[in-house]
């Protein structure tokens, strides 16, 4: 005999807007995130929090390093040339787990090819979705590095040469003040450099060429003409007793 079968629906339905909002937002969030790993000119390395491993790596860690991203991931810091062992390495996450953050001023490290480098390297451990991540950022500061090594390298042999020249040297300020006095100077007016440096260099003048001096100075900061006192002349020199002694006089600018 014929039957009839009912079909019942219930529709059900709540508004979304705040999580889709949510969602859009997120996603613009890592999407913007993104976009500045990828194109940020420091390198810097994911690391998982609990192995120390590396998880990711921008552009410009590949660059530094020298190592292929794929090379990269699943590697320890120590193995890619940033600590020279597995135990440096693993003190320095010590050091992030318990302080949260650690901070290198010149950090050694080797590229895959084999060059010595330094970079500033800053590590910060931080959460996301309840994993600990490590976030290690390196400047790379090799070209600053040299170049005050080299700068420090030029002084010291300049220092050196000033130091053995039979000649007095004295280096002074823009407002009159000594800044250096090599030996053959300390020799030749009595005063030792504990003596002198910091003092006006026309005490070692006696008039006229004490008043004189400042008025050169005076001239040389207003106008820029570095005429203060001229080269290859000769004057008078006022050692610490008092006596006083010719001398020929050159004076240079650098």
């Amino acid at each position: 005999f014929p039957y009839t079968t009912l079909f019942r629906s219930v529709l059900v339905s709540r508004d979304i807007t705040e999580r889709k909002h949510a969602e859009d937002a997120l996603r613009r969030s890592e999407t913007r995130y993104r976009r500045l790993f990828e194109t940020a000119r420091d390198a810097i390395l994911i690391l998982d929090g609990d192995t120390g491993r590396i998880i990711d790596a921008n552009p410009f860690s590949t660059e530094l390093l020298g190592y292929p991203r794929a090379e990269l991931l699943g590697k320890d810091l120590w193995q890619i040339g940033l600590f020279v062992n597995r135990e440096a390495n693993q003190t320095a996450l010590n050091n992030l787990r318990e302080h949260g953050m650690v901070r290198y001023d010149e950090l050694p490290l080797e590229t895959k090819t084999g060059i010595r480098a330094k970079a500033e390297c800053v590590g910060i451990v931080y959460d996301l979705d309840n994993k600990k991540l490590i976030h290690f950022n390196m400047h790379d500061i090799t070209a600053s590095v040299l170049a005050e090594e080299g700068l420090r390298a030029a002084r010291d042999r300049f220092r050196s040469v000033v130091d053995h020249v039979i000649h007095g040297i004295i280096t002074i300020d823009e407002s009159g003040l000594v800044e250096s006095i090599n030996p053959a100077a300390e020799s030749l007016f009595g005063y030792s450099a504990a003596e002198i440096v910091g003092q006006n260099v026309n005490r070692l003048m006696p008039e006229p060429y004490f008043g004189e001096h400042d008025t050169y100075l005076t001239n040389y900061l207003g106008t820029g003409e570095a005429r203060i006192i001229g080269t290859g002349r000769e004057v008078v020199g006022l050692r610490k007793d008092g006596s006083t002694f010719p001398m020929s006089l050159a004076v240079s600018t650098f």
